[in-house]
């Protein structure tokens, strides 16, 4: 009976992470098809032949440039201001008086560890009433 219960759980989590991957991968495969079909409209199905046209439509729409060019630019800021502010960060944390150090350290690592360990605990509490509900 043990075994069976088990066999059971095995299965069903299988079942699980299969429609929760194809449910997040589903639609990136789809439009990857779809991006190499040459109707008028896109789409999968009938499938006519292969086709770079829409890619050729994406790089003229001067809409799809700026964003492209923005999101270039946000990131290339971020990583300005995250290298400068972690180099500064570490720099001070090589020079301060070691009584003030593990102070310091904690309140630098809190904002970056406090999510992780919140959903770890949320996590953990889900999976256990999983366990208790299926017993």
């Amino acid at each position: 009976r043990q075994m069976k219960n088990l066999s059971f759980m095995r299965l069903s989590i299988w079942f699980y992470l299969a429609i929760f991957f194809a449910y997040l991968l589903g639609p990136l495969v789809i439009m990857s098809i779809t991006a190499f079909n040459s109707p008028e409209f896109p789409r999968a199905t009938p499938w006519e032949c292969l086709t770079f046209e829409w890619f050729s439509a994406l790089f003229q729409d001067e809409r799809i440039l700026n964003g492209i060019k923005n999101s270039v630019l946000v990131g290339f800021g971020t990583v300005v201001l995250s290298v400068a502010m972690g180099l500064a960060g570490a720099l001070m944390l090589t020079q301060i008086w070691p009584k003030l150090r593990a102070t310091y350290y904690t309140i630098i690592i809190a904002p970056i560890l406090v999510p992780g360990v919140v959903i770890g605990i949320s996590t953990l509490v889900f999976w256990d009433r999983i366990n208790r509900m299926l017993g």
